[in-house]
């Protein structure tokens, strides 16, 4: 790792208690109303099933804090490190993607964001390539925040911040054109949480710039919306409907009818195994739960929890214990990688979001499983030959 000390170590505090209890909060918030809503249906029910999936959303809530807590360790001991050049290069690459999709948007405003006259992801659903360049945006997106408030804070990049300025600006644009209700001002709060700086963070300062930020962002996104339906009780009440599939599979019923429609957990999960035979459902399964219980069109579904799953499959010992242990690995992977190439404050950052998103989205997991793999590979072959090379110097 290339770093450059321009000062002595920060004197920032031991503990690292509030810092784990936002980051997890913030990234975690529907992991914390599943563990509620499987409780107070457990107590109130005594169904069986409710104990596996609180299980399971425990068990995702304690592996993601356990990941966050090991990556502020990490960046707290290097705060007083400049971050290689590299990490520049990642932020105005970011920056360019913003550019890219916001002018798409622009381009298909009828079909796609804040001012489509339909579904407002009607595009994401028809245009395979557009729904994958948004899949695989989300780490991405989430780093660059975190590089872009970390030289915005701290004074080794004084005189430098203009890149950094406008990558923050684009995450803003972008997500009120995409008809996002609120992931930037997420994206933001979540990222402050991984920040330190030789100089104490004005706490105060920055709560009440986000305060204003979000009241500024939700007055402009009700303004334009062309949804007449969406009002700010809606928006604050969608946090709570983050968990939407497992509040759709309380009735034992529902969970019932829909299992026999479905092949097995691990290939439902890795739905391209169909390709070989394997079955699996006509449909993902949020889409399933979406027609059974409120007749949705088909681009229409519920995300494809995790601990929600552990309500159709409450049984599956191996699944509980099993994801997450997958989940833990695929991470190592793409931190290893990250750190590979130079990107490694971004690694230590890239491991917390990729947990807690995969979680949230099993689907979500399934897509990154593969490529993970490849780029650990690629790295782990690079790694090789250099030091092959190093060793064996060719003869002058």
């Amino acid at each position: 790792m290339n770093h450059t000390i321009y000062a002595a170590p920060p004197t920032e505090p031991d503990k690292l208690g509030w810092r784990i209890l936002l980051i997890t909060a913030v990234l975690g918030f529907p992991l914390l109303f599943g563990v509620y809503f499987c409780f107070a249906h457990l107590v109130s029910t005594g169904d069986i099933r409710f104990l596996m999936s609180l299980l399971g959303e425990s068990l995702a809530l304690g592996t993601g804090a356990a990941s966050v807590y090991l990556s502020l360790r990490w960046l707290r001991v290097h705060a007083y490190m400049r971050p290689s050049r590299v990490h520049e290069h990642f932020v105005n690459a970011v920056s360019l993607y913003y550019v890219l999709m916001i002018a798409i948007t622009a381009l298909n405003a009828d079909a796609v964001g804040l001012f489509s006259k339909g579904g407002r992801l009607d595009f994401y659903f028809e245009n395979d390539w557009y729904r994958r360049l948004v899949t695989f945006s989300y780490v991405p997106l989430a780093i660059a925040t975190f590089l872009s408030l970390h030289a915005m804070l701290s004074p080794h990049l004084a005189g430098r911040r203009a890149v950094y300025a406008f990558n923050l600006f684009l995450l803003f644009l972008a997500s009120l054109m995409w008809g996002s209700k609120g992931a930037a001002l997420l994206s933001i709060a979540s990222a402050l949480g991984f920040v330190f700086s030789m100089r104490k963070l004005p706490v105060m300062r920055i709560g009440l710039l986000i305060g204003l930020a979000t009241a500024v962002y939700v007055a402009v996104f009700l303004l334009f919306t062309t949804d007449r339906y969406i009002t700010l009780l809606g928006i604050v009440q969608r946090f709570y409907l983050s968990i939407d599939m497992s509040i759709l599979l309380q009735d034992r019923a529902t969970s019932e009818l829909l299992v026999d429609t479905l092949g097995d957990v691990w290939t439902e999960v890795f739905r391209n195994l169909s390709a070989f035979g394997v079955r699996v459902s006509d449909a993902p399964i949020g889409a399933l739960i979406y027609d059974y219980a409120l007749s949705a069109p088909e681009s229409t579904g519920a995300n494809c929890r995790y601990g929600s799953l552990l309500l159709l499959y409450p049984e599956r010992v191996d699944f509980l214990i099993g994801y997450p242990l997958l989940v833990v690995g695929t991470g190592y992977m793409l931190r290893e990688f990250l750190v590979a190439v130079r990107l490694d404050w971004a690694a230590m950052v890239a491991l917390p979001l990729f947990v807690f998103q995969s979680f949230q989205d099993v689907y979500w997991y399934s897509s990154h499983l593969a490529p993970v793999i490849f780029l650990f590979g690629f790295a782990q072959i690079a790694r090789a030959i250099r030091r092959e090379a190093i060793g064996h110097p060719s003869n002058a």
